[in-house]
């Protein structure tokens, strides 16, 4: 029996009807630039994308519009503005993808000196704060707070009880 790779990269959809989708070796490089990236990017989403310089710290930013702040040095973002593209490119990280029932996105790069840093933390937090968000409880549902555990825990296990705890508080 062989092994097949799919050619189509995961969807699912989070609340506020945001879609997410994830990536893996057939969809090529999307990470740097040019028009071969750029073709591979509208292959997979076809918008403009923000791409973070990922730093492995906390900082979180706030993209106002499609394609917003590209290049900034941080390990988050949250779109204030509908059909806006973030982008996550991980190796050995994970992506974490978060999303307000108001339609309100956010996304994170976190690996182990990222959850250390306290980067999913302020993302929520800001997610929670937007203006965007209306009359919400402040509650911010994480896609799979299971799954980001089990996969990172056998590296982070100590870092992740805190994190966890703060989210809950």
């Amino acid at each position: 029996m062989t092994a097949r790779v799919s050619v189509r990269p995961a969807d699912w959809e989070l609340a506020g009807r945001i879609r997410v989708r994830s990536t893996g070796c057939a969809q090529g490089d999307l990470g740097g630039g040019g028009p071969a990236v750029d073709s591979r990017r509208r292959a997979v989403v076809d918008l403009p994308w923000t791409v973070l310089n990922q730093v492995h710290g906390a900082r979180v930013v706030v993209v106002e519009g499609p394609g917003g702040a590209t290049g900034e040095a941080a390990d988050a973002a949250v779109a204030t503005s509908s059909r806006t593209a973030l982008a996550v490119l991980t190796a050995d990280c994970a992506p974490v993808a978060l999303a307000s029932p108001e339609g309100v996105l956010g996304a994170a790069h976190a690996g182990w000196k990222g959850l250390r840093a306290g980067v999913v933390d302020p993302t929520v937090r800001v997610l929670a704060d937007d203006p965007n968000a209306g009359d919400s409880d402040g509650v911010v549902r994480l896609p799979s707070e299971a799954a980001l555990t089990t996969w990172v825990a056998h590296r982070s296990h100590r870092t992740l009880e805190p994190l966890f705890a703060k989210l809950h508080e």
